[in-house]
């Protein structure tokens, strides 16, 4: 049996949770400090911080405060503040951040967007019925171009009508 003192073993800050090489956690993770990945997380992931090595994987949701992503991570990662992946790092499905830091070779599919403390605006609100513009002259879609007969205008022909387009004013 080897002899392993303190000064080989280094030491792990309080909150954290190593998931090593050649393991594999199914089920959902909860730690309220940092989440270390270097083998198979199947399951969503919550924590302050996480960071998945290039051996780890995560094949679920990370939900964290900001995480740092060399391996792979499949189904979705919401960060409030900073996603770092880096070139190594391949993240697949939604992904949601605060701010996103990539490094040359990272691989990004599927939704991104960028999520802050505001509150998106509501289009209804933005463009109220009374900011409409109101119809103020409908062109007649039987009307002949430039008066040609059977739509020969110029030489060109548009079928002989104009679409039945609205002319809009703002009031």
């Amino acid at each position: 049996m080897a002899d392993h003192n303190q000064a080989t073993i280094p030491a792990i800050e309080p909150n954290t949770l190593c998931i090593g090489l050649g393991v594999c956690v199914k089920g959902e993770v909860t730690v309220p400090g940092i989440v270390v990945v270097d083998g198979v997380v199947e399951g969503n992931v919550n924590a302050r911080a996480v960071w998945v090595s290039e051996s780890g994987s995560v094949k679920g949701t990370i939900v964290a405060t900001e995480a740092e992503i060399h391996g792979t991570v499949s189904e979705s990662v919401q960060v409030k503040q900073l996603l770092s992946v880096h070139s190594t790092g391949r993240v697949l499905g939604d992904i949601r951040y605060g701010e996103l830091q990539l490094e040359k070779g990272a691989v990004l599919s599927g939704t991104l967007s960028c999520v802050t403390d505001e509150q998106a605006p509501v289009v209804e609100s933005v463009l109220a019925k009374v900011e409409r513009p109101r119809v103020v002259h409908r062109a007649e879609g039987n009307r002949v171009l430039n008066g040609a007969a059977n739509g020969a205008a110029n030489g060109a022909v548009m079928n002989g009508m104009l679409p039945p387009p609205d002319f809009r004013a703002a009031s």
